[in-house]
């Protein structure tokens, strides 16, 4: 018989569709399914509140997921590449593979562990499995979302399924308490709970409600922040609880060209993070690193805690509250009042939502603030400044998402004038 394989899970938390998984199966030999907590392996981006509780209901579902198939769940605290050769040794494995992650610190931390993994005689081996299209296939310069999924579309060749495996040999090993790994978070736990299913099952009985009631509607639907046209499928795909090639294997050919457009953005996303490693931290527009943002702690938390005075800007940041999730029509919204109408730093209202988003994605998270602030990648030249009134009307027009997040308490006077804050927001623009 083979000897043991690891397969080094991050953020690929499923049986199904997970090609490293597979090929550790197909050595026949026993399988380790490793977790490792590495407190330094994310650089700035640790995961925030929210996704930490998102992890630790993830680990315990994958974990039972495994205990039915006779595995289990080795989880490890520390530096990885320690973890791995402690690992090793403890089980005389001679193979490790793991999916690959496209985030800098990813990137670089995947590819020395590979390479020291190979010296000492380790077969060392990583797969696509986080995206349809890797972000090295995809030639030419950034440029428009436009120019990237038309690349995009004629690279994209969806992988047949991988079952989940029937039946797992795990060796005894030495695993450290789940509360270690991903504490809980007590402010989040009970709305959190009440709001979410979390992990593959979940995950893949919300796609097929998705595609049973949700999917036709969706072009038309997805902005409507009442309706439920959307899938939710976010936080269950950056968990990767369920992977993109399951997504699209699911979705209808010819009811589903909006929603496929939005799987190219978060590929988008991706790539613009592999070409610009420093897109959470730096402006893509050169002409707009200038900009003049303002420091305005009161203001900043008038937003954080929706008392804007802005029924729609303030009703998006308490579902996100309550939640850990907001419409992506509210993101906008919401961003785009905090980097122009109060023309505060969108490195601000980024760190805000990576903390308190159950679905906070590197990539996605800082290619919606940079276009929001309109200093990133497909942003127009014009700025685009959202009139929260006017996006309430079209979106929310009998007003059921506004009252259903605010409620009836009377509503505090808004905080800023928009015509005044729209003039300030355009001179500090044409500043740069």
């Amino acid at each position: 018989m083979s000897r043991p394989s690891i397969v080094w899970l991050r953020s690929d938390l499923r049986l199904a569709d997970n090609p490293a998984l597979a090929a550790a199966e197909a050595r026949g030999g026993p399988v380790i399914p490793l977790y490792i907590q590495d407190d330094v392996a994310h650089g700035d981006w640790r995961p925030g509140a929210a996704a930490g509780w998102w992890l630790a209901q993830s680990l315990a579902s994958l974990e039972a997921s495994l205990a039915e198939r006779g595995g289990r769940l080795v989880r490890r605290r520390g530096d990885s590449l320690g973890v791995l050769e402690a690992v090793i040794g403890a089980s005389g494995a001679d193979a490790v593979f793991w999916n690959r992650r496209y985030t800098p610190a990813g990137i670089a931390q995947d590819t020395g562990i590979k390479a020291a993994l190979r010296a000492a005689g380790i077969e060392a081996r990583s797969f696509k499995a986080a995206v349809l299209v890797e972000p090295m296939q995809v030639d030419g310069p950034a440029g428009s979302f436009s120019r990237f999924f038309e690349r995009w579309q004629g690279l994209l060749e969806p992988p047949p399924p991988l079952p989940a495996p029937e039946l797992l040999e795990t060796p005894e090993l030495e695993s450290n308490p789940l509360d270690l790994m991903a504490p809980d978070a007590p402010l989040w736990t009970p709305k959190l709970t009440a709001s979410w299913s979390v992990g593959e099952t979940a995950a893949l009985a919300r796609l097929e409600r998705f595609v049973q009631a949700g999917v036709g509607r969706y072009g038309k639907g997805r902005h409507l922040l009442a309706a439920d046209h959307v899938s939710g499928l976010s936080p269950h795909l950056a968990a990767g609880e369920i992977g993109p090639a399951a997504v699209l294997r699911a979705v209808p050919e010819g009811r589903s060209f909006a929603f496929i457009r939005q799987l190219a953005w978060r590929e988008y996303a991706t790539f613009l993070l592999f070409r610009e490693p420093g897109l959470p931290e730096r402006e893509l527009m050169a002409d707009r690193r200038a900009i003049p943002w303002r420091g305005d702690p009161k203001a900043f938390r008038a937003w954080q805690q929706g008392e804007t005075g802005y029924d729609l800007v303030d009703a998006g940041m308490r579902q996100l509250w309550a939640t850990g999730w907001m419409h992506n029509r509210a993101r906008m919204v919401t961003a785009s009042f905090l980097t122009k109408h109060l023309l505060i730093d969108w490195r601000q209202g980024q760190r805000w939502f990576w903390e308190t988003l159950v679905d906070a994605d590197l990539a996605n998270n800082a290619m919606g603030w940079q276009w929001s602030a309109s200093v990133g990648a497909d942003a127009q030249g014009f700025v685009r400044i959202f009139d929260p009134m006017a996006q309430a009307q079209k979106f929310d027009p009998d007003g059921a998402y506004r009252r259903r997040w605010l409620g009836e308490a009377p509503r505090p006077e808004p905080i800023v004038e928009h015509k005044t804050a729209r003039a300030r927001a355009l001179a500090a623009y044409g500043a740069t």
